[in-house]
């Protein structure tokens, strides 16, 4: 993954093989992001990579690619960005739990909205 990131970037005078090799890494992206059964630290770096990207320096890059998926992958990429989080609600609502004093009121917490809407309008 680090060598797909560098390979653009380094890659910057041409964009055709900017595109080409974020495909590449978008696709690892969605397989690692979305794998049954899940491989916990790659799902993890895969779905870190995914919302940090969009704003980056290969931000409009990233959005042309992901603009351009199919529609199944789109899909697998948008349930695991759910998944993730409401698994860290679900983890953040367990830690204010723990948290409360005997006779306590419960906390309210934020809420959480992860932006999966990539090359829509942005």
């Amino acid at each position: 993954v680090r060598m797909l990131l560098a390979g653009t970037s380094l890659l910057a005078g041409n964009p055709y093989a900017q595109e080409a090799v974020m495909r590449i890494l978008v696709g690892l992206l969605v397989e690692a992001a979305s794998a049954q059964p899940p491989v916990p630290l790659l799902k993890d770096l895969a779905l870190k990579l995914v919302t940090s990207l969009p704003s980056s320096a290969l931000g409009g890059i990233f959005k042309l690619v992901i603009s351009a998926l199919p529609a199944s992958s789109k899909a697998r990429l948008q349930a695991a960005l759910q998944q993730q989080g409401a698994t860290t609600a679900a983890e953040e609502g367990g830690a204010a739990a723990l948290a409360l004093p005997p006779g306590g009121a419960a906390k309210q917490l934020p809420g959480i909205q992860l932006k999966a809407n990539f090359g829509r309008g942005q």
